[in-house]
């Protein structure tokens, strides 16, 4: 049998999410601090004298998720691949000539979707 591919909300790469926690006397939010003496981190209330002590050494986690424009990244020279197949079914809308080259994203568990380039004005589209 298949193994279905890794969904999109299954991510594996870097550390949980680390949770906000709450002081449990006053309802605020625990900042964490330092106890220079031992180096111990500590997280503590702001509004009375609750502190406890951090369970991890994380205190945040950036995610930095790009969406990539694929279109950016199309070379206008490949018009002049040999390799590449060319349309005439497929006008250019900027500039409405019909010779184009067409081709496949080679990206990994993308969307079967192709990819033009006017043969005229170099313009990238998809449809």
């Amino acid at each position: 049998m298949d193994k279905p591919g890794p969904s999109r909300d299954s991510r594996k790469d870097g550390p949980p999410p680390v949770p906000t926690p709450v002081c449990p006397e006053c309802n605020n939010i625990l900042y964490p601090k330092e106890d220079k003496p031992t180096k111990t981190l500590y997280y503590a209330c702001r509004h009375c004298a609750y502190k406890e002590k951090a369970k991890s050494n994380c205190v945040y986690v950036n995610r930095v998720l790009r969406e990539v424009d694929e279109l950016k990244n199309i070379v206008p020279e490949v018009v002049s691949d040999p390799t590449l197949p060319r349309t005439d079914y497929h006008p250019c809308p900027a500039c409405g000539h019909r010779d184009a080259v067409f081709f496949q994203s080679d990206k990994p568990n993308s969307e079967m979707r192709l990819y033009y380039v006017c043969a005229k004005c170099h313009e990238c589209w998809t449809e």
